[in-house]
């Protein structure tokens, strides 16, 4: 588990279950009293698997040739989650991409 002071962590196994509906609504109470910045994590398995956005040819997946990449969001008037988090009130929203064996850490 991890445990932080003034970070709150959403996540699941699966898509399409409201994670960003849940946290637009969490962003939008927040902001009214505290300066709130979003990160969404996309989780890439490994190169050339089912796109993990269930997308085809979108382009997110086949280029990123580093083990992940950070990118500012803009709102661009798009139903992007991270756009949706910008409207609800996040001072800043980054996205990440990151190839699965980049986040595992190991312990010895």
């Amino acid at each position: 588990m991890i445990k932080k002071k003034n970070i709150i962590i959403i996540g699941s196994a699966g898509r399409n279950n409201g994670k960003t509906k849940y946290a637009c609504e969490l962003i939008n109470q927040l902001s009214k009293y505290y300066l709130v910045f979003g990160v969404k994590v996309t989780t890439i398995k490994k190169d050339g698997e089912k796109c993990p956005r269930g997308e085809q040819s979108c382009g997110i997946c086949g280029t990123l040739s580093e083990p992940y990449k950070i990118s500012e969001e803009r709102d661009n008037g798009t139903q992007k989650d991270t756009e949706k988090m910008l409207r609800s009130g996040a001072k800043k929203v980054l996205w990440l991409r990151v190839f699965k064996k980049s986040l595992i850490k190991r312990y010895n």
